[in-house]
């Protein structure tokens, strides 16, 4: 669980090892409850606008270590384009 986390300081992680790696997407943070099902949260970092990149699967692993997790939100032209060429 990331109770002693939060989703600020998760994104600003990310986003510091992202800077490392010469990446410069916008991210955002959440805190998402799943009380329902197992009476825990979890943060999720969203970064917008991603190209694909084999640095997804480090960022993933970095996440993952740190106890939260990552999501990237694909560039609003690519997924329409995307959705152009089916």
């Amino acid at each position: 669980m990331a109770e002693d986390l939060t989703p600020r300081e998760a994104s600003k992680m990310l986003k510091k090892r992202m800077e490392e790696f010469g990446l410069d997407n916008p991210v955002t943070a959440k805190t998402i409850s799943f009380q329902d099902l197992a009476r825990t949260s979890q943060i999720f970092v969203i970064v917008h606008d991603w190209k694909p990149n084999p640095l997804a699967k480090e960022l993933k692993e970095f996440a993952e270590q740190h106890n939260f997790f990552v999501d990237f939100v694909p560039a609003k032209h690519e997924k329409a384009f995307a959705d152009v060429v089916g």
